[in-house]
C-alpha cells in the first residue's frame, strides 16, 4: 500500500509539473500571438494619409485641365485641409465620421 500511495504521488507531482510547463508555454505565445496579428493588421493611419494623397491629387489634375476654377479650387483646400487637421487630431468617431 505505501508504495501505491510513493507511486500516486509522483504522478500527481507529474501531473503539476506538466501543466506548470502547459501553462508557462501559454503565457509566452499569447503575447507573441498578439504582436503577430497586430502585425498582420493593416495600418490604419497610413491608409488614411494614402487616401488623403489621393484626393489631393485630384483637384490639382482637375484645375490643370480647366476643369476647376480657382475659387472652387481654393475652396476644396480649405474644407481638405480641415479633414487633414481633424484627421491628425483624432477627430473620428468609431464609424470613420468626422466630428470635429
Amino acid at each position: 500500500m505505501q508504495q501505491y500511495d510513493t507511486w500516486s504521488a509522483r504522478i500527481a507531482d507529474t501531473r503539476r509539473e506538466a501543466r506548470a510547463v502547459r501553462d508557462a508555454a501559454k503565457a509566452y505565445e499569447e503575447p507573441k500571438a498578439s504582436l503577430q496579428r497586430l502585425k498582420a493588421q493593416p495600418d490604419p493611419v497610413g491608409a488614411v494619409f494614402e487616401r488623403l494623397a489621393q484626393q489631393q491629387k485630384q483637384p490639382d489634375n482637375a484645375r490643370a485641365f480647366g476643369m476647376l476654377s480657382s475659387d472652387r479650387y481654393d475652396k476644396h483646400w480649405v474644407s481638405l485641409n480641415h479633414f487633414s487637421e481633424c484627421s491628425l487630431r483624432g477627430g473620428a468617431n468609431n464609424k470613420g465620421l468626422l466630428y470635429c
